[in-house]
């Protein structure tokens, strides 16, 4: 389940909070992806809410003059379960265990 999509205007890198289940184990975690990853992950999340512009649910918040931070929760556009490696090939995410 996607928890959070979070990145700021100024870095290379996408955080993903979301909760892995593996048979009948479920874990916290944290994935660090690309910005092309992104754009698959939010495509496969629109096409999974077709009257939904998934775009629309990420707010913006200024940091400072150079920079800005994006955020969606995960809660915000239901989504229950998530296939990622429909879309992100885990093994060349980086991982960050909570």
């Amino acid at each position: 389940m996607i928890e959070k999509i979070e990145f700021q205007s100024n870095v290379n890198e996408v955080t993903i909070k979301c909760t892995i289940k593996v048979n009948e184990l479920s874990y916290q975690n944290e994935l660090v992806i690309n910005f092309s990853q992104l754009n698959k992950l939010v495509g496969k999340i629109q096409q999974l809410t077709q009257f939904i512009d998934v775009y629309s649910y990420f707010r913006e918040t200024k940091i400072n003059d150079s920079a800005t931070l994006y955020t969606m929760e995960g809660t915000s556009i239901e989504l229950d379960t998530f296939e990622f490696e429909e879309v992100i090939e885990i093994n060349q995410a980086k991982k960050i265990s909570a």
